[in-house]
């Protein structure tokens, strides 16, 4: 996939505050050879033993230590020829078009990708709306249900209107047409240059009118349309049109004609209030990489076809009219083979000539027609359908941040955006809470039943507890600090999206279980009193003090009393065995798990 050929020898150098220090020669070929193929940035160990990460940023050349973020420039020595760089910059971009990473990646957009990559779940989205003021006029207008209705008519009538002028209307500009072209043109370009103006008066910061790809699409529009409405009526009056005032007939034409066309961008906007056909739109997007290589092995099959077509119609001068080279040929395949045109009328003359070239042209359609067109319809339903369940789940994602975060906020009462256990309880008896979990597909009663779980203050109770059987159990904590039982909004909000219903079992989810089930038998283990050892006349383990000690059994000890130590400490090795057994059996479960999960799927 990448274009390569023997590098050569060169040095790479990292600046050190005494001057600039040379890699070992392993790292500088590395470094060179990441180069080379056209990336961006690449990752090695650095340091004296060799343990420290970097990562090398080619296009600012510099090196970065993710851990203490400590920035040094580098450099290369070397030559670096004409065949070298276009050969570079041929992988970068093949990289790019693969990876969908910008050309020339810098370390601030690298930084900026990995801080974008991080969910936060505890942030509500921005909307347009949001960014409004909270008072005004144009903001109340601009919030209100019948501003965004009467916008939406108007888009919908000029839709309308734009099919009426284009069969209607023969002039070249507005302002050769008829009176009433001319009103309703002046009409629409004014009511869109108010409801721009609205919006942009609603914003708090007016630059983040420029963050919104929605008003900055409205905004093109609406300069296009006064463009050719209002700002070539000068050029009009000059006489241009007539070929006066050095302008050109011609050059104005066509100015005019193209702000014309500009208006049907216009249809664009009502994707915003048809999701469905948005989610469509983005679906044929993003099948756009594999559209590209089905019509390319199309295309390659009807260069084959279209050889052996031509070289086997040359001894019949019927057929030889037909396909008289192979770019004719390949013509007359896609019409008649793929798009299947007219093959009743075609077959008959193919059969009566050659019946080599019928079964050739019968596989062809076989090929191309029935298994590569029919493969191209599979994958754009199957990339449609993905994109569908993904903005299906964008958007419940967003229903329960939006409703959800509001009233968890309301409940925290510290402002630390952190909810305690009183809180969940006082949470878990809002009805409006029920709600907005059942319409996000979450089951109440199973999170109200996790809340001994979710408070649980494992890590401190359960710290430095081993699988080894040898290992001496710690000694148990104290009482759990109040702020030790809280969780924040946004492991609250993971734990609700995980308890979705339709979510399948994930390999997490087999790790959380085992190690919850290891807790709570650590825990019933600390319950007892010491640790068992072999009695000294007997094959029975024995329980000691509580501090863990080895004294032998009183002489003067009961037989009863000898006879229910033996028992109790009997029970503990067989719930200790069981314990070993069900920590086994679960490290099987998620070991089978692991496994079916990374072997590939059935096509």
């Amino acid at each position: 996939r990448t274009f390569s050929r023997p590098l050569q020898p060169v040095q790479w150098q990292w600046e050190h505050r005494t001057g600039y220090r040379d890699y070992d020669e392993s790292t500088c070929a590395r470094i060179e050879a990441a180069y080379q193929r056209g990336e961006t940035h690449c990752r090695l160990k650095a340091g004296k033993m060799k343990s420290t990460p970097m990562e090398l940023f080619f296009v600012d050349m510099i090196q970065h230590d993710p851990v203490t973020n400590n920035v040094r420039n580098i450099r290369r020595l070397g030559q670096d020829s004409c065949w070298q760089r276009w050969r570079r910059g041929l992988n970068g971009l093949w990289i790019a078009l693969e990876t969908g990473r910008p050309l020339r990646m810098k370390f601030l957009q690298y930084q900026q990708m990995q801080a974008n990559s991080l969910k936060n779940l505890d942030r509500r989205e921005e909307s347009e709306v949001d960014l409004y003021h909270e008072s005004g006029c144009c903001a109340k207008i601009a919030r209100s249900s019948w501003f965004a209705a009467i916008t939406m008519l108007l888009v919908i009538l000029n839709s309308v209107w734009l099919g009426i002028d284009a069969n209607s209307n023969q002039h070249a500009t507005i302002w050769e047409a008829d009176v009433g072209f001319q009103v309703a043109e002046h009409t629409f370009g004014v009511l869109f240059f108010v409801e721009l103006v609205i919006r942009w008066a609603a914003y708090r910061v007016k630059r983040d009118c420029l963050r919104d790809s929605w008003f900055v699409f409205d905004g093109t529009l609406v300069i296009l349309m006064v463009g050719e409405t209002w700002i070539m009526l000068p050029v009009w009056l000059s006489g241009a049109h007539n070929g006066e005032a050095g302008f050109g007939d011609l050059s104005v034409l066509r100015i005019a004609r193209l702000l014309r066309l500009t208006k049907l961008a216009r249809i664009g906007r009502l994707l915003r209030y048809a999701p469905e056909v948005l989610t469509m739109m983005k679906g044929v997007v993003y099948a756009l990489r594999s559209v590209f290589v089905t019509l390319m092995l199309l295309l390659v099959l009807l260069y084959l076809f279209g050889i052996i077509f031509k070289t086997q119609a040359e001894a019949h001068p019927v057929l030889e009219e037909k396909f008289p080279g192979v770019v004719t040929s390949m013509w007359f395949l896609l019409l008649h083979g793929t798009f299947l045109d007219a093959v009743a009328d075609e077959v008959p003359i193919l059969r009566a000539k050659s019946g080599v070239l019928t079964a050739l042209f019968v596989a062809f359609i076989f090929l191309s027609s029935f298994t590569i067109l029919n493969l191209l319809i599979g994958i754009l339903c199957e990339v449609v359908s993905r994109t569908s369940r993904r903005e299906r789940e964008r958007d419940a994602v967003a229903y329960l941040k939006n409703n959800l975060l509001e009233i968890l906020e309301v409940h925290d009462k510290d402002d630390d955006r952190h909810i305690r256990k009183d809180e969940f309880e006082l949470l878990m008896r809002n009805p409006e809470m029920h709600m907005i979990l059942t319409n996000f597909g979450v089951d109440s009663e199973d999170l109200i039943s996790l809340k001994d779980i979710l408070f649980d203050n494992r890590d401190a109770q359960f710290e430095g507890i081993s699988d080894d059987e040898d290992a001496v159990p710690p000694e148990v904590p104290g009482p759990v600090s109040s702020d030790a039982q809280k969780i924040s909004f946004s492991e609250f909000m993971e734990l609700v999206l995980r308890l979705r219903g339709g979510n399948g079992a994930r390999v997490r989810d087999v790790v959380d279980l085992r190690e919850y089930v290891r807790q709570r038998m650590d825990s019933l283990e600390l319950q007892l009193p010491g640790e068992p050892r072999p009695f000294a006349d007997g094959p029975g383990p024995c329980w000691g003090s509580s501090a863990g000690t080895t004294s032998a059994v009183a002489p003067g000890t009961s037989t009863g009393a000898l006879d229910g130590l033996e028992l109790v400490a009997s029970h503990f090795a067989d719930l200790r065995k069981e314990v070993r057994d069900m920590r086994e059996h679960l490290c099987c479960l998620e070991e089978a798990h692991r496994a079916a999960a990374s072997c590939p799927k059935d096509a």
